[in-house]
């Protein structure tokens, strides 16, 4: 029996949706399912009070966790209630593309740029509106903005801050050089850039367009930049109740290396390889082709896969980016949900690796 046949046999209703939209009744019984209603509520919750949750962050109700998590249960643009939930956070961006920042940097004018324009664009394009015109809008900035870094191979993102007012001691060699910001827009590539890319594969680009993608993905692949902290560093702007801030994280590949000794590394090592299998030229990085190494070590006789229970992560109150929520809708009581949702990632993975 292969993998797949057996888990529309075996899995919960989310697993059976996302594999076969033929198996199961109907867009009800996917809405009635409890995992999916709980993170359907926030939508709902703001949708009628017409307000917009925060954006970023680690906690549930925020904006990229929800979206995240539900799309990776199922939810997609075509189910009327999602699509009518959803529609606040488009038609924001309509309107925010059209409005132009001409103030002085400050940390709101960053947080303009990289919370409204290119995480609500990355979720909204993972639920099948990367085609829309404010989303392309969206890609194609961030596409140029990076393309340009990542070209001149530049590694030395830090400034001198010796002398910086308002910086403390400890973080004085990891000021991000202000040229990386002083528009507005961050130009170094964050997780959600890549997440955002990877969508676009999946929408046939254009070879100009995978070909600059090409070079962002080089100046990751490359070894200098395990040497970059998780954070990036942090941003500096002198005016304001602050003087400096961390605002984005940059995409985490775990060392396979030492999985043993790094719960943190192993929670994050599926969704990362995960989110990389959308490219063509990660199968020429040394660090994909050994994530795919120590994954394919966990399969078992039967040609499934049990993961470490650590690497199918769910919790409460955790970024959906770094993979706290790994969680198909399995029952976490019954020890099968481990196969089973161990077995419906690497498909994932290897259907993205053949197509």
């Amino acid at each position: 029996m292969n993998n797949k046949k057996w888990l529309l046999e075996n899995s919960n209703i989310p697993i059976k949706f996302n594999l076969n939209l033929d198996s199961i009744s109907s867009n009800n019984e996917f809405l009635q399912f409890l995992e999916v209603q709980y993170w359907m509520s926030y939508l709902k919750k703001y949708y009628e009070t017409n307000c917009m949750p925060k954006i970023h962050g680690s906690h549930d109700y925020r904006f990229e966790n929800i979206m995240g998590k539900l799309v990776q249960l199922g939810a997609y643009s075509e189910i009327e209630s999602f699509h009518q939930y959803v529609s606040i956070y488009l038609n924001f961006l309509h309107g925010h593309i059209q409005r132009a920042n001409k103030d002085p940097l400050s940390f709101g004018k960053v947080y303009q740029s990289y919370d409204y324009e290119l995480i609500i664009a990355t979720f909204l394009s993972q639920a099948g509106y990367f085609k829309d015109y404010a989303i392309q809008y969206v890609f194609q900035k961030r596409l140029n903005i990076l393309y340009s870094f990542a070209i001149e191979k530049r590694y030395d993102i830090y400034m001198d801050a010796s002398n910086l007012p308002g910086v403390k001691k400890e973080w004085k060699d990891s000021i991000i050089h202000t040229d990386l910001y002083m528009d507005g827009n961050i130009h170094l590539p964050t997780v959600h850039d890549i997440i955002f890319f990877g969508i676009a594969m999946k929408n046939h680009p254009d070879i100009a367009t995978i070909d600059k993608v090409n070079v962002i993905l080089d100046w990751i692949f490359d070894d200098r930049y395990k040497d970059i902290s998780d954070r990036y560093g942090y941003f500096y702007i002198p005016w304001g109740s602050y003087a400096t801030k961390a605002i984005c994280w940059k995409f985490r590949m775990p060392d396979v290396l030492i999985m043993d000794e790094s719960a943190k590394s192993l929670n994050s090592l599926l969704h990362s390889t995960y989110i990389m299998s959308f490219f063509e030229n990660s199968k020429s990085s040394d660090w994909f082709n050994a994530a795919l190494t120590y994954l394919n070590s966990f399969k078992t006789e039967s040609e499934r896969y049990i993961f470490p229970r650590d690497m199918l992560q769910e919790k409460k109150d955790g970024y959906w980016i770094f993979g706290s929520h790994m969680g198909m809708g399995e029952d976490r009581k019954i020890k099968s949900f481990i196969e089973i949702e161990s077995t419906y990632w690497m498909e994932k993975i290897l259907d993205n690796i053949k197509n």
